[in-house]
């Protein structure tokens, strides 16, 4: 995968060529590389180099240099797809486990991918109140409301990426006793 074929494919989501597309190495990779990245159409590439230079004390060229040779030579297109297989299987997971123990009280909308789900309470649920709960149990799951400046569905949002398969089942077993009906 390289940026073209991102861009290509993310500006084809509309006519206006009016997508930006922006990511951090910081999430399919590891934590501490702090580089970001855009893909935006090409009328917006200088404003955004200028706004960086402005802003920007800069990026270590080390981690830069190291980053553009995992991508030059395969290495991330190789992780990104062996990632997708893994967090697909633990999404799996996560949604088996979520329709056998919250059915009827926690609804999750249709998940292709991505590393977190929203479940969606019944309405007038504080989520607020639920998500401290689970956090008293060691299961950090926020509100949805607490992504909101105004008034929202209740729902809690959950990671699900960075756990095996056992761990997610417990989990979700523990929320089923901690909040379900």
């Amino acid at each position: 995968m390289n940026g073209r074929d991102s861009a290509s494919s993310a500006s084809g989501l509309t006519e206006d060529q009016s997508v930006i597309y922006a990511g951090s190495f910081s999430k399919v990779l590891f934590p501490s590389l702090r580089i970001g990245y855009l893909v935006l159409p090409e009328s917006l590439v200088q404003v955004f180099r200028k706004g960086k230079e402005v802003h920007d004390a800069g990026s270590s060229i080390l981690d830069q240099a190291t980053a553009a040779i995992f991508i030059e030579e395969g290495f991330f297109s190789t992780h990104v797809r062996r990632m997708r297989k893994l967090y697909r299987e633990r999404l799996e997971v996560f949604l088996e486990e979520a329709k056998k123990r919250m059915s009827g009280w926690l609804k999750f909308p249709v998940l292709e991918a991505g590393m977190d789900a929203t479940g969606l309470l019944m309405p007038g649920s504080d989520d607020a109140s639920l998500a401290k709960k689970l956090a008293a149990s060691g299961i950090d799951v926020p509100p949805l409301s607490s992504y909101s400046i105004k008034a929202c569905a209740p729902g809690l949002v959950f990671g699900f990426t960075a756990f095996p398969q056992a761990q997610i089942r417990s989990a979700m077993l523990t929320v089923a006793k901690k909040i379900g009906p």
